[in-house]
């Protein structure tokens, strides 16, 4: 018997709808995000890697990768609401971007396809994704984004290949966060909508910022935010190759 005193996001979204048919069981999950902590209600976490300071993966300064890692996957305990979505799945912790550090004599981050306000950008996220897939991730989970403007581009093709390896030749299923508009994020000027007197119109070309991984529509499943109400939470950053969305305030989590 668990509590009744879900957190919001649980309110909103049925698991256990779900659960019937699958708590995630066989799934590999790799969490490439700031490191996942070892966790009592994350029992089934594998290190993977660190692309940041040469660890295992299994360190979070940030406490965001322990909290994605939590929503996906946390096991749910008598006296608590909180519980992940997919709590049988396994976890691959790879690390690749951390606000707690920075490069080597670079005092000032390298601003082309960064990740993280310290270290982290699209070169180590493509390596991140690339040992995924090779050590058997069935779906990689990617809540950090690289933003820019359209115009000037992000450097990203090494990520693109990793991206359309994974999705391609190994048959993994690569979920991305939008990104967030605002606050310390490059994604600084949020897309228009589309135009409701032209429905059938290419919107791509009135796109202002580029948000990577995201923007690999082929290959990568995209997620938005919405608010309490269902609406899309006005932080989160539109554009034509966002697929689903999902609440996105107030959510509860692990913490490291």
């Amino acid at each position: 018997v668990y509590s009744s005193d879900l957190p919001e996001q649980l309110r909103l979204v049925d698991f256990g709808a779900v659960w019937p048919f699958t708590r995630g069981g066989g799934q590999r999950v790799a969490v490439i995000d700031t490191g996942v902590s070892p966790h009592p209600r994350l029992p089934n976490l594998e290190a993977a890697g660190d692309y940041v300071a040469g660890g295992d993966g299994l360190e979070d300064c940030d406490g965001h990768g322990t909290l994605v890692a939590g929503l996906i996957a946390a096991s749910p305990i008598a006296g608590s609401g909180f519980f992940g979505g997919a709590p049988d799945a396994t976890i691959l912790s790879i690390r690749q971007s951390s606000s707690a550090f920075s490069a080597v004599g670079s005092p000032e981050r390298d601003e082309t396809g960064a990740t993280s306000s310290g270290y982290g950008n699209v070169r180590t996220m493509a390596s991140a994704v690339r040992r995924a897939a090779d050590l058997g991730a069935t779906v990689i989970n990617i809540s950090e984004v690289a933003c820019g403007p359209a115009a000037n581009g992000l450097g990203d093709e090494s990520l693109a290949a990793a991206l359309q390896y994974a999705a391609v030749e190994r048959d993994v299923v690569i979920v991305s966060a939008a990104g967030n508009v605002g606050g310390t994020s490059d994604c600084s000027d949020q897309n228009p909508p589309p135009d409701p007197a032209r429905p059938d119109a290419d919107p791509w070309p009135r796109v202002a910022t580029f948000a990577s991984p995201a923007y690999f529509d082929d290959w990568v499943l995209t997620v938005g935010s919405t608010d309490p109400t269902g609406a899309p939470s006005s932080f989160s950053l539109a554009g034509p190759w966002v697929d689903v969305a999902a609440p996105g305030t107030s959510v509860v989590s692990l913490d490291p």
